[in-house]
């Protein structure tokens, strides 16, 4: 049961990025995946970061993280998911939930995404959790969302580096030390996860932002 709440919980930490008052600290280094945590100001969660390589084209990775079809296959716990409304070709209101182990409720979370390219040239993904009228009723617990970033970085070869920041709410009585713990090594879980979906057969190539 242990094992079955560690991994439920490295599911819910995976979105999001607060007003930090601290510099990222680095805590560990595994599976190719450097991370790094730091206090948030104002919360008892600590924010997480996780920096890595792919072998694959932004395009790969966008189309894998745009796929609801086949987002069960790589995301621990995914019971349903559907895109609420498109805002443009780049933005979208999403709806996802999991099935978490008992005695945890399920959790869900309405958000939006919204995909853009910066000056430097990375391809940058803000997700935060939004109101939004006819959002399907919550399966137990509605997870709260105050920020996420995905940043792409085209390497040689091909190749991209990809950084996430996270830090959100899961609600409910999950104590916050526990959630703190179980972070350490969610960015490693879902890279880990990541790579290996991006190298389906399956996979295409999505647009990104110009």
């Amino acid at each position: 049961m242990i094992k079955k709440w560690t991994k439920f919980l490295f599911f819910v930490s995976a979105f999001s990025s607060f007003c930090f008052a601290a510099d990222w600290v680095k805590i560990n280094e595994e599976e190719g995946v450097s991370v790094y945590e730091k206090n948030v100001t104002g919360s008892n969660l600590v924010a997480f970061k996780g920096v890595t390589v792919f072998d694959d084209p932004i395009e790969k990775i966008l189309w894998v993280l745009k796929d609801v079809e086949h987002r069960k296959d790589w995301i621990q716990w995914f019971l349903k998911g559907d895109t609420l409304e498109k805002r443009g070709p780049f933005q979208q209101v999403i709806y996802q939930a999991i099935d978490s182990p008992w005695p945890v409720s399920d959790r869900d979370m309405v958000f939006l995404s919204t995909a853009s390219k910066k000056p430097n040239g990375n391809i940058q993904i803000d997700m935060k959790s939004i109101e939004f009228e006819g959002a399907p009723k919550t399966v137990g617990v509605r997870i709260q969302l105050n920020f996420s970033k995905y940043v792409f970085r085209p390497l040689k070869d091909g190749k991209t580096e990809v950084t996430l920041e996270i830090h959100t709410d899961p609600k409910g009585w999950i104590p916050k030390w526990l959630v703190n713990i179980v972070q350490r090594k969610y960015p490693i879980k879902l890279f880990v996860a990541l790579k290996k979906q991006v190298k389906k057969s399956f996979v295409g190539r999505s647009p990104v932002p110009q």
